[in-house]
């Protein structure tokens, strides 16, 4: 899926072969570490951007046992335009006896106070249930704090909601909760559910970049990438056009934040896909393990972090490809690779 360039001299990306020696070279130019390395603790920032929270999966193999890197999750929207707030909807796709967790207070309908806490808390645990099966997750999380409002810097942060727009300073207010034990950071910004175009996505990128003493994420380790959740407008697997993701990746492939490299999911058949990754075993059950053997159940209990935590944002919960790219959220994952150093 090719994006289109703002500048004819933008680095293209470039196709890493992992093969023998080349498997050394990748470790270097990627910032990979090897299998057996010790980090004594974060020695560079990683930023997972995503447009909602319950995005988190789709990069995860970029993500997962990574102590070396010190990881911010930025959700740019706060997933307040979901229809699954409304009480009807909630009530009805909420299948709590089968173990996904309700949502206290429940949410009164979209766009409220109540639908935004309710994502928010969900992202909170479901990061926290990852860590206990990955130490090099952030999940020990303190009180949320409220930051900002930031300098707009010339962007046009706006939003519309059911028809009413708001350019207010709202939109440069960031909620941020940092994990205890200097593993990471949840910076959730607010900038418009459904409406998000890629000029929002590069001042979010940029404000959490440029403001992290304030908003109390680590400021002494150097930038090192940023990752994004998957997006896909063509036949070459599972189509997701959702206009917020597909801003995201706009705001990737054109905009050079000065990382190491930046990257986001893609398809395996996407011309400019440069790198794939696996989730582990361990992560992709930790993530969507079901009670008994039927991995697919209906009837069966949540146990997994996604399908317990995120399990009312789904008519039965969302479910998992093990073995390609035809579900939104799969295992095997590709990406396309920009701006590398």
């Amino acid at each position: 899926m090719r994006l289109e360039e703002t500048s004819a001299s933008t680095p293209r990306a470039r196709k890493i072969t992992i093969v023998g020696v080349a498997l050394v070279l990748a470790t270097v130019s990627l910032g990979l570490a090897p299998i057996s390395a010790h980090a004594v603790g974060p020695k560079q920032v990683s930023y997972i951007l995503a447009p909602h929270p319950d995005d988190e999966f789709q990069s995860w193999s970029l993500v997962e046992n990574s102590p070396d890197n010190y990881k911010v999750f930025i959700t740019a929207t706060r997933g307040e335009e979901t229809s699954l707030c409304e009480p009807g909807n909630y009530n009805a796709a909420l299948q709590a006896s089968l173990g996904e967790t309700a949502q206290s207070p429940s949410p009164a309908g979209r766009w409220t106070t109540s639908c935004v806490a309710a994502r928010q808390e969900s992202q909170i645990r479901f990061l926290t249930q990852m860590s206990s099966a990955d130490a090099s997750i952030p999940g020990s999380f303190g009180t949320k704090t409220t930051v900002g409002p930031f300098a707009a810097n010339g962007a046009s942060l706006c939003r519309s909601d059911n028809g009413v727009n708001s350019c207010s300073a709202a939109q440069r207010t960031a909620d941020v909760w940092i994990d205890s034990q200097g593993r990471g950071a949840v910076v959730s910004f607010d900038l418009g559910d459904g409406d998000l175009n890629a000029a929002e996505v590069a001042w979010t990128v940029a404000t959490v970049r440029d403001n992290r003493g304030a908003l109390g994420i680590n400021s002494s380790l150097p930038n090192f990438n940023v990752v994004g959740a998957f997006s896909n407008t063509t036949t070459a697997c599972v189509a997701y056009p959702h206009v917020d993701h597909r801003a995201v990746h706009q705001a990737l492939w054109n905009t050079d934040f000065g990382f190491r490299w930046q990257a986001a999911a893609t398809c395996a058949g996407d011309p400019d896909q440069s790198r794939a990754g696996t989730v582990s075993a361990n992560a992709v059950q930790s993530a969507f393990a079901m009670s008994g053997s039927d991995q697919d159940s209906l009837s069966a209990n949540r146990l997994g972090a996604h399908v317990k935590q995120y399990g009312w944002l789904a008519g039965d919960y969302y479910h998992v490809d093990r073995n390609g790219q035809s579900l939104l959220f799969h295992s095997h994952q590709n990406f396309w690779i920009r701006f590398l150093r």
